[in-house]
């Protein structure tokens, strides 16, 4: 069960954030530079954190398309 996750990351089109919170997630360009930190907040059953990368960058992909 994530509660929030908000992190910045770099792909082939630039910098973009990533924020989910209230169900909702959204990607927006973002003019500085990626972190390299994925902050997630959640319960502590949650999936390993490779789980959790793959499973962003596939909603991501989605969310492109």
């Amino acid at each position: 069960d994530i509660v929030r996750v908000i992190g910045i990351f770099c792909d082939g089109a630039g910098f973009s954030s990533i924020h989910y919170g209230g169900l909702l997630l959204s990607f927006a360009p973002h003019g500085g530079r990626a972190s390299g930190h994925l902050v997630v907040i959640g319960k502590p059953e949650l999936p390993a954190a490779a789980y959790l990368s793959a499973y962003f960058e596939q909603v991501r992909d989605r969310g492109r398309a």
